[in-house]
């Protein structure tokens, strides 16, 4: 049997990433969209790692890709989100 798992949701929080040079020390990172996937019940456990940007200077955008997030199950991805920028950092 089969299962929808949602691995994140549009606007989740992430991860505080350090500005260097910003108007503020550092950007919060949210998930760009909503992920759904479809896994056997029986599974082992999914893993997420992060792949982010670093190190990040002023000025960041709102909504620029400063990294992603990959889930893998067994050692294989299934699946990669865009980590984006929640607002808007400024040069100091």
């Amino acid at each position: 049997e089969y299962e929808a798992i949602t691995l994140s949701s549009k606007g989740d929080f992430v991860y505080d990433l350090p500005v260097i040079g910003g108007d503020s020390e550092s950007v919060s990172i949210v998930t760009e969209n909503d992920v759904t996937v479809c896994l056997k019940k029986k599974r082992g456990s999914i893993v997420e790692s992060l792949k982010l940007v670093r190190p990040r200077f002023a000025p960041v955008y709102k909504g620029q890709t400063l990294g992603y997030a990959v889930y893998t199950l067994d050692g294989r991805i299934i699946a990669t989100i865009p980590l984006v920028a929640k607002e808007y950092i400024g040069i100091r």
